[in-house]
């Protein structure tokens, strides 16, 4: 079998939908991938008899159950320092499961709290959540040459603190000059 294939299914019997990514992208090969994302072994094995080199997306949200916290590093994306001012703030992250991403970021996945939660670009500076709607990539998906991968594989998620949840259902953090929205296409990939 084989082995992204193998990983999906693994993923999907763990309650996860799963959709299949352009390799060494963040694209889905599916247009109406929130709807497309499946659990089920026999559409997921047909997905990768179609697209065998594809990356893994995992979707995220109420119905795979979870919620990721995405730290950036990358380019202009202070994502460590924002998480560490966070956590000296509020309190450490509990442990949950956590992936390293092909840039140095990382990726913790937590219990979905019920509801609706959405995806936030950029909550605070090189902090994303993908949520409802989102999806993220998993090992052993490869962008530009390098793979995900899991820092401790087999951890269960956490809940997440009540401080993160808060700090998401509140309005816009004020910006400094020069630091406002980004324009052009925006991705739920990681």
């Amino acid at each position: 079998m084989d082995t992204k294939l193998s990983h999906a299914i693994t993923y999907a019997q763990q309650g996860y939908r799963l959709l299949p990514v352009k390799p060494n992208s963040k694209v889905p090969f599916l247009k109406e991938w929130t709807k497309k994302a499946t659990r089920d072994p026999a559409i997921l094995e047909d997905y990768w008899r179609q697209y065998p080199q594809a990356n893994i997306g995992l979707a995220t949200g109420e119905d795979s159950g979870c919620f990721v916290l995405d730290v950036d590093v990358k380019k202009d994306a202070p994502g460590e320092q924002s998480l560490e001012e966070l956590e000296s703030e509020y309190g450490v992250l509990p442990e949950t499961l956590k992936a390293k991403t092909p840039t140095g970021g990382f990726h913790y996945f937590f219990r979905h709290p019920g509801g609706r939660l959405g995806n936030r670009a950029n909550f605070r500076p090189g902090l994303d959540i993908r949520g409802d709607g989102g999806y993220v990539l998993v090992a052993p998906s490869i962008v530009e040459g390098k793979a995900y991968g899991w820092l401790n594989e087999g951890t269960p998620l956490a809940e997440a603190p009540d401080w993160l949840l808060e700090l998401l259902h509140e309005g816009p953090k004020p910006t400094v000059p020069g630091d406002g929205p980004r324009r052009g296409k925006a991705s739920c990939a990681p």
